[in-house]
């Protein structure tokens, strides 16, 4: 009997062992999202000691919830030039499955703040203040947190909010950028404009 499970027990573990290493070569290693988001960060256009520590989620700017959103993003999207072009750049629905967007707008509408990790950053110094210093420059930065998404062809996508102002608050604007990873760059793929001051 014992002879009979211990066969039965090898069989069970070269099949297993089998299935897993099929199921790596179909799935490779892929960065993580974190990793992706910081990544990004250090491409964007940062201040040194003007961007805000903590991005911005529901709770802080009234705007996403009309904004920030699959269904307003894939209608508003634009080129670079947004001012210039009248019809949207690209037809989200093209590019993702309908499980890619629902996932992606459920992430885009529960955005939440997160504590920028300094030490990922290729700034010295971020704003832990919204009032004027002497050292800090005359201008605020704020963001989303970037979402990642793939996309059916198993591209990768980023999208986050993003506004800039005055201390004063007289003047500034914000917009939506998309992001597209191209080998392992980022490149501007499209950008909703939401306001300006």
């Amino acid at each position: 009997m014992n002879q009979w499970l211990k066969v039965i027990l090898a069989f069970n573990c070269s099949i297993f062992l089998t299935l897993s290493c099929t199921s790596l070569k179909n799935h490779p290693v892929t960065i993580d999202d974190e990793h992706l988001a910081y990544e990004l960060l250090n491409q964007f256009d940062i201040i040194e000691g003007a961007l805000f520590y903590k991005t911005k989620g529901f709770d802080v700017d009234n705007r996403l919830k009309d904004w920030f959103n699959y269904e307003s993003i894939n209608f508003n999207n634009r080129k670079e030039s947004y001012i210039l072009e009248r019809d949207r750049f690209v037809d989200f629905d093209t590019v993702f499955s309908s499980q890619q967007q629902e996932k992606l707008d459920n992430n885009l509408k529960n955005i939440e703040p997160v504590n920028l990790k300094e030490e990922k950053l290729n700034i010295n110094r971020l704003r832990y203040t919204r009032k004027r210093t002497e050292l800090d420059v005359d201008f605020l930065q704020a963001l989303t947190f970037p979402i990642i998404q793939r996309d059916k062809n198993d591209n990768i996508f980023a999208f986050f909010f993003y506004s800039w102002s005055s201390i004063d608050g007289l003047n500034g604007s914000s917009e939506i950028y998309i992001y597209k990873r191209d080998g392992d760059k980022w490149e501007r793929f499209a950008v909703v404009f939401v306001s300006i001051t």
